[in-house]
């Protein structure tokens, strides 16, 4: 049913204009994993309401937003 289903879109404003892979872009998403992955254990081992960051969906949806958000672009957005 789709009424079931959840679909998690980016998308940036010029992704219909601009669609070309940047292979500068990949390596740097790359080298970011291990820092988002440190920050979440970071805040699980020594954040003081732990039980705030116990759901990992939860913190990468918001790592998403905010990420969309820096970019100061009022046409990108996140949708889930």
């Amino acid at each position: 049913m789709l009424t079931d289903t959840l679909i998690d879109i980016i998308v940036p404003s010029d992704a219909i204009t601009n669609h070309t892979p940047n292979s500068a872009t990949e390596s740097s998403q790359k080298d970011e994993t291990p820092i988002l992955t440190q920050v979440r254990s970071i805040l699980k081992t020594s954040y003081y309401h732990a039980e705030d960051v116990s759901d990992d969906k939860k913190l990468e949806r918001d790592a998403i937003r905010g990420v969309v958000d820096g970019l100061g672009d009022p046409y990108s957005d996140f949708y889930e």
